[in-house]
Order: C-alpha cells, then sequence, then structure tokens
C-alpha cells in the first residue's frame, strides 16, 4: 500500500448522463463542462485515464503526464506520439497507486506559466474504472466531481451503463458521499 500522507489528493471527474449514458464528452458535455474540464486539466500535476477513455477522448495535445491503465492494452497509437504518455498495465487501484508514487511531492512540477499550480492527481476513467477503485481502494480518492448532463437529442445510440451498474455506481456515489461534489449545472 502506498504512503497517501505525502501524496497528492487524488481527484476523479466523471461527466454522465441522468440516464445513465456515458458516451464521449464531445457528445454529452455542454459548456460548463467543459469549462470544468479545461479548470481541472490545468491544475491537475498528472492525469490518469482507464482504456476505454484512451479509445474514446481526444488526448492529443496533453502538457502532463498522462498515465493509462489498460488491462487490454489497446491504446490509440496517436496517443504514443506524446512522449509524457506511459502505459499501465494495472487494475485502477494499483494504477493510481503507481501514480501516486511517481509522482511524489518533490518531483512535483510547479509550473509558472500563466501563474499555473498544480494541486492533485485528475482521474479520468469512467464509470467503471470509479467503480472498481470505490470497491476496492476508496481511500486513494480524495474527490468525485460528477457533472450529470441531460443526454442531448438525436443521440439515440449512446453507449448507456446496463440498469444494475447504473445502480451499482449511484450507490457506490451514495456510500461515498462526503466526497462526491457535484458540477451540474442544475
Amino acid at each position: 500500500m502506498v504512503d497517501l500522507t505525502l501524496a497528492l489528493p487524488v481527484i476523479a471527474s466523471l461527466i454522465l448522463g441522468r440516464d445513465g449514458s456515458c458516451a464521449p464528452s464531445t457528445v454529452l458535455s455542454n459548456n460548463l463542462d467543459r469549462e470544468n474540464f479545461l479548470k481541472f486539466h490545468r491544475e491537475a500535476t498528472a492525469i490518469l485515464i482507464g482504456g476505454e477513455t484512451a479509445r474514446n477522448e481526444p488526448y492529443l495535445k496533453i502538457s502532463r503526464p498522462l498515465f493509462i491503465s489498460s488491462k487490454r492494452g489497446e491504446i490509440p497509437q496517436h496517443l504514443f506520439i506524446n512522449e509524457k504518455v506511459k502505459i499501465l498495465n494495472l487494475a485502477p487501484a494499483q494504477a493510481i497507486e503507481k501514480v501516486i508514487e511517481e509522482i511524489s511531492i518533490d518531483q512535483i512540477d510547479y509550473s509558472t506559466r500563466k501563474n499555473e499550480v498544480r494541486k492533485y492527481i485528475g482521474i479520468e476513467g469512467g464509470p467503471y474504472f470509479l467503480m472498481s477503485v470505490l470497491k476496492n481502494s476508496p481511500e486513494l480518492i480524495s474527490e468525485i466531481r460528477v457533472s450529470w448532463v441531460e443526454p442531448p437529442e438525436g443521440h439515440n445510440n449512446l453507449k448507456k451503463l446496463p440498469h444494475a451498474d447504473f445502480q451499482e455506481l449511484l450507490s457506490l456515489l451514495q456510500k461515498y458521499w462526503e466526497k462526491v461534489k457535484d458540477l451540474s449545472a442544475n
């Protein structure tokens, strides 16, 4: 187990349709979500994503270390161009521990560009990634930022979590409610 006393906080960010839609953020997100996403990236020391997120989200221009946790190993080739990308063949909780070990407080790049201060390790791993961590090692997550959005009209083929999985996610978020911050623009 990694020593969390010297670690940066780990903050998970999740955008999800109120109906359980979990399509790429470019489809589900609104202006507020995009603003929150950009702020999340600016303030993160490093970002950890799951393999599914790597396959579905555009991570071409990222200036932070980007860790990808993928057991399947199917990572888009364009991501290998970025020298800041590191592939971890680990389960989500183990991947978080590895990132914490690699991004210790004494190694943090405190950027002065635009007076940025990097404050945490960001997780953008999707609902199954988050569920795995909350079931196995919830102590690794300091905060969960959730944006609940209305799925856009005309996108009837959005990927949705099966009902049982959606209910399990809701149950886990309720169980760890003290970590949840709702970023929805109600």
